[in-house]
């Protein structure tokens, strides 16, 4: 019985402790002024690099809406990411969003 209700929880929890290593970037949010001091105050970069910081085994990926604009934006947040301490080599690239306004980034293995 305690096998079936722990299963059942674990089963549950899953989605949560997923999206507690998603963060969404809105392109509203990515359309201010970008310089050092706006990036850092971005409350989603700052959560997704902390939370690599604890896992640094981990991959930050970096899922983007497709076409010249998503390709333009990826690199550009790449770009921020490494300039903000984390390696080239632990970031990845994924086009074909679902979502036009947004990028999603995703800590995992």
């Amino acid at each position: 019985m305690r096998i079936c209700i722990l299963s059942l929880l674990l089963m549950y929890m899953s989605p949560v402790l997923a999206v507690e290593r998603e963060w969404v970037l809105s392109a509203d949010e990515w359309a201010r002024p970008r310089d050092g001091r706006g990036i850092v105050s971005m409350l989603v970069l700052g959560e997704s690099i902390q939370a690599w910081k604890e896992q640094s085994d981990l991959n930050l990926v970096i899922h983007y809406p497709g076409g010249e604009e998503g390709v333009l934006w990826a690199k550009e947040l790449q770009d921020w990411l490494v300039a903000l301490g984390v390696p080239s080599s632990h970031i990845q690239t994924i086009p074909g969003h679902s979502r036009k306004d947004a990028v999603t980034i995703e800590l995992r293995k």
